[in-house]
């Protein structure tokens, strides 16, 4: 049955554009481990397989509508593989219609789907449960045990109205933001990457003059300090190398430049969190005193 529930999630991956692509996989750390997956169907295996639920990062109403899939699926717990219900029947349970929103609904439907924990089979008219989140649950909604006769689920379960979303952007603005940066970082590692095919001076001391640091600023428009991160962020991911007095491209840099973008935005992130230090935190410091 996860054969399934990779389908389902490989459709979804095919669906959504570089950008969105990027912001899914960034939920899941280790998605490109290596050995890297290389298609999307093995990216998909990839996130169902390392997908771990922290239950305080569900919103309430996540975890409400899971636990009422739960109950309904009458299957005791994830080592069995993911459960099936069918969405009809939870929208009754749920009230749907009179107690809550269709539109509700899917609100968080889609969120769960974001975090790949319940996938909607449309062409079934089932919704499918990843393993984790059965686990979840040891007595979901009070039963004793999942789907034992004399315990059946509720006819109705809770899920809380929908609440305006706080803050000063919608949810629209706040995405189309998040896509913008993720381009941009892509765009100016791409811009450094191309400057430095033609190879820069290395110190004797080692590094990169100051005055090299000013200039690859002013290629990517951007100040000093931003420019000394990108070049230690190039390094980190071994883009960059010094060799015979320049400091020039890796082979690395070639294949990671054809990479899908997501993958290169999710090694983007995790050099930003093994960077030795913070260029831009160490300048500031220095001015401050």
């Amino acid at each position: 049955m996860m054969g399934a529930m990779v389908e389902l999630l490989r459709d979804r991956l095919t669906k959504l554009s570089p950008a969105e692509r990027a912001e899914f996989v960034g939920r899941f750390p280790h998605a490109y481990a290596a050995p890297r997956p290389r298609t999307l169907h093995q990216l998909a295996v990839r996130l169902l397989a390392v997908l771990r639920v922290d239950a305080a990062a569900l919103t309430r109403g996540e975890v409400q509508l899971l636990e009422a899939a739960v109950a309904l699926s009458g299957q005791p717990s994830g080592r069995y593989g993911p459960a099936v219900v069918v969405r009809g029947a939870l929208e009754s349970m749920l009230g749907v219609g009179s107690r809550v929103s269709a539109a509700r609904i899917e609100e968080v439907l889609g969120r769960l789907a974001a975090r790949a924990l319940v996938l909607a089979d449309d062409d079934l008219g089932v919704l499918r449960i990843h393993p984790a989140a059965l686990d979840l649950f040891r007595a979901p909604l009070g039963l004793r045990s999942h789907g034992a006769a004399d315990a059946l689920p509720p006819r109705h379960a809770p899920l809380e109205p929908g609440r305006p979303a706080p803050g000063l952007r919608s949810a629209h603005e706040g995405a189309a933001a998040g896509q913008a940066a993720a381009a941009t970082a892509l765009a100016r590692l791409d811009r450094l990457l191309e400057a430095f095919t033609e190879g820069w001076p290395v110190l004797k001391r080692g590094g990169i003059a100051v005055a090299e640091v000013r200039r690859l600023g002013r290629l990517l428009h951007v100040p000093e300090d931003e420019a000394r991160l990108w070049l230690h962020l190039a390094a980190e991911l071994d883009l960059i190398a010094a060799s015979h007095g320049r400091w020039t491209t890796t082979q690395t840099a070639t294949a990671w430049a054809r990479a899908e973008p997501a993958a290169r935005l999710a090694d983007l992130g995790r050099a930003l969190l093994t960077l030795p230090a913070l260029p831009l935190e160490v300048r500031r410091r220095r001015r401050a005193r």
